[in-house]
């Protein structure tokens, strides 16, 4: 599995479809006078094609496979892809981060907040 890890090169996209959420926020249940800030992503290969990968969820712990999750970002950042996408449709800036072949992490392109959602 760590090879595979490895190997595998692909980059987050910021999902710009029309219809579907580029991002959401949540109001968490520990404290509802604060906002977590999510954009929604996809990994997507050299060649175009959209993986599935094991996906963490800060909300309730569970570890899905999942071809679609939001990563959680600042309420900043959150802010400018929203624009980003209301001024023509689509989002200009898309790559959140680049997972290159040989490397275990993706390299973010953008500021994150370390959190993940599944399901929104």
């Amino acid at each position: 599995a760590l090879r595979a890890d490895l190997v595998r090169a692909y980059v987050l996209r910021i999902v710009s479809r029309p219809g579907e959420p580029s991002g959401v926020f949540r109001i968490p249940d520990v404290n509802e006078a604060s906002r977590n800030f999510y954009l929604i992503v996809e990994a997507v290969t050299p060649g175009g094609d959209v993986i599935s990968l094991p996906v963490t969820s800060e909300e309730d712990g569970q570890t899905r496979v999942v071809s679609k999750w939001g990563v959680r970002v600042p309420e900043s950042v959150f802010d400018e892809i929203r624009r980003d996408k209301e001024a023509d449709g689509i989002v200009d800036e898309a790559i959140l981060a680049e997972k290159p072949r040989g490397s275990l992490e993706p390299a973010y392109a953008m500021p994150v907040l370390g959190g993940a959602i599944t399901e929104w």
